[in-house]
C-alpha cells in the first residue's frame, strides 16, 4: 500500500503545482504578447513611410521615457527634412534586451514593410544567458521549477553558459573579458546581428546599422582581483588605487600612486581608468580614450557597448554591404575628446543632447544611403537644431537628472561635478539648485583650492530653501549641512538665487 500512499501524494503535487503555475503565469500576463507584438498591433494602416528603430534601454528613451527616446528626436528631424513624406518613426527599443529578443522582434515585425530598418544594441551582451535567453510561457515554467526545486536545469537552452558563468563564484559576477566564454557571446553575437539582417534583405527592408556609444569616463562597474597577484600584493592594490583618489581629492598629484599600481597590474581595468582620468586632466584626449576604452573593455560588468561588440557591427555591415552609423565618433567629434557625464546620465544613457545626435547621425545615414525619398527631395541644410526639437518635444529631464546626480555626489563626486557643469535641457546656467550642485561635488570630492575661492569670491554660500531640498535623500541634505558649515567661517551665506555668474554651455 505504500507506493499507491506515494502515488497519492504525488498526484496532489502535480495538481498544487499546476495550480501555482496558472497563478504565476496570470501574474506575469500570460496572454500578454512580447512588446514588440504589442508595439506592432498598436500601428494604425497609414500610406507615410515608417522607420522601426530596434535597440535596448537607450533607444526606449531610458531614464527620460519614450517620449524623449531616439525615435522621437529622429521622427521630429526627418518630419522637418522630408516635409512632404511625413515620416514616421517607430520605436522598438526595450531596457534589458539582447540580441536575441531583439533578432525574434526584428523577425517578426519585418513583415509589416517598414520603410528601414535601424539596428542600435550592444550594450547588453555581456551576461552569459544573452546567449538564449527566451521570452514565452514555456520558458517562464522552467525557470519557476528551477528557482523552487533546483532541477531540470538540461531544459534550459542556455544551462552551460549559466554553470560557466557561475562556476567561479570566487571571481565575481558576469564574463571574463579575455575567456572562452566571452568569445561565445561575442559569436553569437555576430549571428545575432546577421540574421537580422538577413530578415530585413530577405523582406526587402532598407536596414542602417548604428554603432552604440558610451561614456567612456564613467568608471569599470566591477574590477576583478588580479590572478597574477600574490593576496598581499592585491591588498596592495588597492591600497594604492585608494591613496590616488585621496591624492587627488585633496589637490595633490596621484599619479606616482597611479604609476605603483600600473607597475603591480597594469591591465587591471580601475588602473586603466586611473590613467584616463590623468591624461584628460592633462589635456590630452586621444591617451584619455585610449586607456579609457581599455578600462571599458576590460571590465566584467560593462553595462555598455565594449570594443569587440563595435567591431562585431562592423564587421556585420560589411559582410552584408549595409550602411553603417559610427556613433561612438560622433559623440568623440562633439565632445572633442571621449565623452563623458555632459554628454551621458551614467555609463551609457544619454542626456537629451545626446539622443539628439543619435537621431540626426541616423537621419543622415539614411540620407546618404538614398532612402525615405530622392536626393532632391531632402532639405537637410533645413534640419532643426538641438533647441528646436527640445521645444517641440519638452520633458522633465530635470526630476530624472536630479535623481542621477543624487547618486553621484555621494559615490563619484568628480563625476557629479563633470555633470553638473551642463545642467538639464531647459534649466538655465544660473538655477540655483544646479549651481549648489557643482558646489557640492567640489565639496565632497575634496577640491579644497577651488571652494574656498568660490566663497570667497561670492560673499558665502547660497543657501536653498527647504522646499527646494525637501524631495532630496537624507545623505544629500546631509552632505549639504556640512557643507554650509564649512563655509559659514568664509563669509555671509546668501540667498538662494543670487549667485555668481558662471560660464556656461550654450
Amino acid at each position: 500500500m505504500g507506493w499507491r500512499r506515494w502515488l497519492k501524494i504525488g498526484l496532489f503535487l502535480l495538481v498544487i503545482d499546476g495550480a501555482i503555475l496558472l497563478a504565476v503565469e496570470a501574474g506575469l500576463g500570460w496572454r500578454a504578447p512580447p512588446y514588440h507584438r504589442q508595439v506592432a498591433r498598436s500601428l494604425k494602416p497609414t500610406d507615410r513611410p515608417r522607420v522601426f528603430v530596434f535597440g535596448e534601454s537607450t533607444i526606449y528613451g531610458f531614464p527620460y521615457g519614450p517620449e524623449s527616446s531616439t525615435a522621437r528626436w529622429l521622427e521630429a528631424i526627418l518630419q522637418r527634412v522630408l516635409p512632404e513624406a511625413g515620416v514616421e518613426v517607430v520605436n522598438f527599443g526595450r531596457p534589458a534586451r539582447s540580441s536575441h529578443h531583439l533578432e525574434q522582434a526584428v523577425r517578426e515585425t519585418v513583415k509589416l514593410k517598414p520603410a528601414a530598418v535601424i539596428l542600435c544594441l550592444g550594450h547588453n551582451e555581456f551576461l552569459a544567458r544573452s546567449l538564449a535567453l527566451t521570452e514565452g510561457p514555456r520558458h517562464r515554467w522552467c525557470y519557476f521549477h528551477l528557482n523552487t526545486y533546483r532541477c531540470g536545469f538540461d531544459l534550459l537552452a542556455d544551462w552551460r553558459s549559466r554553470q560557466e558563468q557561475t562556476a567561479q563564484a570566487d571571481l565575481g559576477p558576469g564574463i571574463a573579458p579575455d575567456g572562452p566564454l566571452a568569445q561565445r557571446v561575442r559569436e553569437q553575437f555576430l549571428v545575432n546581428l546577421e540574421h537580422m539582417i538577413a530578415h530585413c534583405q530577405s523582406a526587402g527592408v532598407p536596414v542602417l546599422l548604428a554603432i552604440p556609444a558610451a561614456n567612456l569616463a564613467w568608471p569599470p562597474m566591477y574590477s576583478p582581483p588580479d590572478p597574477s597577484l600574490s593576496p598581499t600584493d592585491q591588498q596592495r592594490l588597492a591600497a594604492l588605487l585608494a591613496g590616488a583618489t585621496a591624492v587627488r581629492r585633496a589637490g595633490q598629484d596621484p599619479m606616482p600612486l597611479i604609476a605603483k599600481a600600473a607597475r603591480l597590474s597594469p591591465r587591471h581595468p580601475a588602473v586603466a581608468h586611473a590613467l584616463g582620468w590623468q591624461a584628460r586632466a592633462a589635456g590630452d584626449p586621444a591617451e584619455a580614450e585610449r586607456h579609457f576604452t581599455q578600462a571599458r573593455d576590460a571590465d566584467r560588468l560593462p553595462f555598455r557597448c565594449q570594443g569587440p561588440f563595435q567591431e562585431a557591427m562592423r564587421t556585420a555591415a560589411a559582410r552584408a554591404g549595409v550602411p553603417c552609423v559610427d556613433l561612438p565618433e560622433r559623440f568623440r567629434e562633439a565632445a572633442g575628446g571621449p565623452p563623458g557625464m555632459e554628454w551621458f546620465m551614467d555609463n551609457c544613457h544619454p542626456r537629451p543632447w545626446g539622443q539628439y545626435l543619435m537621431a540626426e547621425a541616423m537621419a543622415d545615414g539614411l540620407r546618404q544611403a538614398g532612402w525615405l525619398a530622392p536626393a532632391d527631395a531632402w532639405c537637410w541644410e533645413h534640419r532643426p537644431g538641438w533647441n528646436e526639437v527640445a521645444a517641440k518635444l519638452g520633458g522633465d529631464w530635470q526630476r530624472c537628472e536630479r535623481a542621477a546626480i543624487h547618486r553621484l555626489l555621494l559615490e563619484h563626486p568628480e563625476l557629479a561635478l563633470e555633470m553638473a557643469e551642463r545642467p538639464p535641457a531647459g534649466v538655465a546656467e544660473t538655477d540655483a539648485e544646479w549651481r549648489t550642485y557643482r558646489l557640492l561635488a567640489r565639496f565632497a570630492a575634496g577640491r579644497e583650492g577651488e571652494w574656498t575661492q568660490w566663497v570667497a569670491e561670492s560673499d558665502g554660500w547660497p543657501v536653498l530653501s527647504a522646499e527646494q531640498t525637501s524631495t532630496w535623500p537624507t545623505a544629500v541634505r546631509e552632505l549639504y549641512g556640512k557643507a554650509q558649515d564649512a563655509a559659514s567661517a568664509t563669509g555671509p551665506r546668501r540667498a538662494s538665487g543670487t549667485h555668481p555668474p558662471t560660464t556656461g554651455h550654450e
